[in-house]
């Protein structure tokens, strides 16, 4: 049987809920093994654009806000994501045929302008200021500087062994730190000396000193990072500018963006105690976190909010997927701005455009904005970089 004829059989059950378990084994494989060409359905099969694009969303939404026992987080967020995929293509056959009428799409005038994702990047510095880069540094790379010993031992992942002291560090002087800064377009993982993990996203930095004190594990973050935190008598704590987060054990992500007007923090197991930071108006104001809230906190807000929150949709980044639950277009084009480094520049009113989809992190940024531009709410131009520019920028218009 032709194999685009079957999905288009097995599509059609899964609208109509008359998919069996098996075949939608056989349709969640098919994602996996799906390309960057497009993926079209008949158009008999979107005889209605609304009604049909309402369904699917429907479905789509519905999937994001369960939780099916006994699968995996990662395994989960791919059967979501072929969802997205099915709605993006089924819109794609409607709009393809309307398109023969109105023109071309806009991002398919650059479709020869690739702008691949990013990738494992990161930059050490030490207390010194030299210099390491890690993303270029071949597995197996070990390295003694400045009371730091670093290991390379995987391509994205690094381990460090600090300089451990008794003593106490009661100023500023008495101690150096060390940054590692993921550019956009980056992402990394290390392993800090008392085996806690650090997943980094782009456009993030941490620093840590080149010693811990016996009081407190101590590091800065700047960004977005995923914690794994090994438990120890000294509790571990994460400054991260509008919030402070004191642990001893437990799985948590920050987002804490310098340039963004507020911080979270999303709690995965164990407990955490969120403290308003230093950039704060009201410094230590806290809140308990349990598995499953997150704390949110404005930079011109003192209180702290605390709610239920989807864990798949806080952690898609670490996972390698965007999951875009109804955010508007100025919120995904951030996300998107700092994973494929490019400027974004807009026009018309795109705040009040939302989008709901899944999307893998690991795909051109050319094909995201073709299928998003296909819901016909917005367009896309891709500008090249230039003297002037120095980046690609895309210019999001309001349709």
């Amino acid at each position: 049987m032709n194999p685009n004829k079957r999905y288009h059989e097995l599509a059609a059950k899964w609208l109509n809920k008359t998919i069996s378990k098996e075949e939608m084994e056989e349709f969640s494989t098919w994602y996996d093994q799906f390309s960057d060409e497009e993926f079209y359905i008949p158009e008999a099969f979107a005889t209605s654009e609304k009604k049909h694009k309402q369904r699917m969303l429907n479905h789509i939404e519905k999937a994001i806000h369960s939780k099916p026992a006994m699968r995996s987080r990662k395994i989960w967020i791919k059967r979501i994501a072929a969802a997205a995929v099915l709605l993006l293509a089924t819109v794609a056959a409607y709009m393809g045929y309307m398109q023969r009428f109105v023109g071309q799409s806009r991002v398919a005038d650059h479709l020869n302008t690739t702008i691949p994702p990013g990738t494992h990047r990161a930059m050490l510095t030490l207390a010194n200021g030299q210099q390491i880069a890690l993303s270029d540094a071949p597995v197996g790379t070990h390295v003694e500087q400045q009371g730091i010993s670093l290991a390379k031992v995987s391509e994205g992942l690094v381990t460090l062994s600090l300089a451990t002291d008794t003593t106490d560090i009661s100023s500023a002087e008495e101690t150096a730190w060390n940054t590692i800064d993921i550019p956009r377009g980056g992402e990394f993982k290390i392993m800090l000396p008392d085996h806690s993990l650090v997943y980094l996203n782009s456009a993030s930095s941490i620093s840590f000193p080149t010693r811990f004190s016996k009081q407190e594990r101590k590091v800065i973050l700047k960004g977005e990072a995923y914690f794994e935190i090994e438990k120890k008598t000294q509790p571990f704590i994460v400054d991260a500018g509008l919030q402070r987060i004191e642990v001893l054990g437990t799985k948590f992500n920050v987002s804490a963006y310098p340039e963004e007007n507020q911080s979270s923090t999303t709690l995965l197991s164990g407990a955490v105690r969120v403290v308003t930071g230093e950039d704060s108006h009201l410094l230590g104001h806290h809140v308990m976190l349990q598995p499953g809230q997150q704390a949110l906190t404005r930079r011109n807000d003192p209180n702290i909010q605390v709610s239920s929150i989807d864990l798949d949709e806080a952690l898609a980044w670490k996972e390698g997927y965007f999951i875009f639950n109804n955010q508007n277009m100025k919120e995904i084009m951030e996300q998107v701005a700092r994973w494929y480094d490019i400027d974004v520049s807009y026009q018309g009113p795109v705040e009040n455009v939302h989008f709901l989809g899944v999307y893998d992190r690991s795909k051109s940024l050319t094909k995201l904005l073709n299928d998003i531009e296909l819901m016909g709410k917005v367009s896309f131009d891709i500008i090249p970089a230039n003297q002037t520019t120095k980046k690609r920028r895309i210019m999001v218009i309001a349709n």
